[in-house]
């Protein structure tokens, strides 16, 4: 553990460092510090030890065993001195996040895109985004389909992007493979990783074949929008809750399996409040509908997050309960890190219900307990360096690594469905 005066000079250091450029410049995070605490259970003190609004959670690192904490300047020494008071150790990783989540790039000068364009050089504008969706279809007639599965609470769409080869013939007995995006408002990396795909998709004819590619590139639009402009850490939907002063649910602690368990929170000011009941927001109503709407078909589904170059797969809400295909999922997860290893360099690891860390109500979860034979959570790049600000050159590198993983996928299912059929 880092001793006290050691922090008590950050302290000081912090308050001397001036506020950093980026697309979300209300809260800079200037000041703030970001702690590793070796221990899973810092998740659960951070929420009553620190006051809200001062402390927030980023991350787990699953092979360290510890959890990463941003907390302000004028809370840190409160909440240093409640880790120790706790037995808990811990270092600090950044003397100050604003610098960590600066982005070289002018983006209040950046205009927008032309209508129905993409790029993939800098993280898009929520309006950018929804252009290129909605463009799609006019773009590739024989082979997207755009579809509204529901708003948000403040009244964007939350689109479905179906990818298909043009054969009508024999489109309801192809395997599904679903991606979702965006759940988490701050992982601005994931649904540019998620169109990033779809760009390589409509690239690929020959993964159109036998699969029906079925992806939400944005499940949090509303998120999304406010850590562009107000809080570049936000993390939750932006719903009313039941104080005043709180806003948003954690749209992967909402989902109806062991939903309120570890890992979630009751408390609306909480940064992973589970909200007041399974499916109480529209975003993961207009999901849970889309999945169960192809979920005799679907094979394999596929939830995208930030950070820490990992395949998750279930169960995540406990260790006690090993899944029944868990030795398939270990296998498929390998060949995809396998992939990713010889296309890019990168190394991806692969964790289970082995892990230190525990969450229920999670999408993968709820969609492993209908019977999808694949499921994972893929956390992207990095492994903490860029918190959740992913440096812009690194986008497509990252999109890349989902592509190599997906070929092995789409291709492995493409086998075990010709086998079926043989025997």
């Amino acid at each position: 553990m880092r001793l006290w005066a050691g922090l008590c000079q950050l302290v000081l250091a912090a308050a001397a460092l001036g506020q950093a450029a980026g697309p979300a410049a209300d809260r800079a995070y200037a000041g703030w510090s970001v702690l590793e605490v070796t221990s899973p259970a810092a998740l659960v003190h951070a929420e009553g030890w620190g006051r809200p609004g001062h402390v927030t959670f980023l991350s787990f690192d699953r092979q360290k065993g510890s959890t990463i904490l941003a907390v302000s300047q004028e809370e840190l020494p409160h909440f240093a001195q409640k880790l120790t008071d706790g037995g808990l150790t811990f270092g600090v990783q950044s003397r100050d996040l604003s610098q960590v989540l600066v982005s070289p790039l002018p983006y209040a000068q950046l205009g927008e895109l032309p209508k129905g364009v993409a790029t993939f050089d800098r993280y898009m504008k929520y309006e950018e985004i929804i252009s290129y969706i909605e463009e799609l279809p006019n773009n590739y007639p024989d082979q997207v389909h755009l579809e509204e599965l529901g708003r948000s609470d403040e009244d964007r769409p939350i689109y479905l992007l179906t990818i298909n080869k043009n054969n009508s013939t024999r489109k309801n007995e192809k395997n599904v493979i679903f991606i979702e995006g965006g759940a988490h408002a701050r992982e601005w990396v994931s649904p540019a990783s998620a169109l990033y795909l779809v760009e390589r998709l409509l690239e690929s004819p020959s993964l159109l074949r036998n699969a029906e590619w079925r992806l939400v590139p944005l499940l949090n639009p509303d998120g999304y929008v406010y850590s562009w402009n107000h809080d570049r850490l936000w993390r939750k939907n932006r719903a009313p809750s039941s104080d005043p002063d709180c806003y948003g649910v954690d749209l992967n602690r909402n989902f109806a399996y062991h939903w309120g368990e570890v890992g979630s929170s009751s408390e609306p000011c909480s940064f992973i409040y589970q909200g007041p009941q399974p499916f109480s927001e529209p975003e993961t109503q207009a999901l849970r509908d889309a999945v169960l709407e192809v979920q005799d078909r679907t094979k394999a589904y596929l939830s995208l997050h930030s950070y820490g170059q990992v395949f998750l797969y279930p169960w995540g809400y406990t260790r006690t309960v090993n899944h029944s295909r868990t030795a398939e999922l270990v296998k498929m997860a390998e060949g995809m890190a396998r992939r990713i290893k010889a296309a890019n360099g990168t190394d991806y690891t692969i964790s289970g219900s082995t892990s230190a860390f525990l969450i229920a109500g999670a999408s993968d979860d709820w969609v492993a307990s209908l019977g999808v034979p694949y499921v994972y959570t893929m956390e992207l790049r990095d492994t903490g360096r860029s918190a959740f600000h992913l440096p812009e050159e690194l986008i497509v590198a990252t999109g890349e690594d989902l592509w190599a993983a997906m070929k092995y996928l789409g291709r492995q299912l493409e086998k075990k469905k010709k086998k079926r059929r043989r025997n």
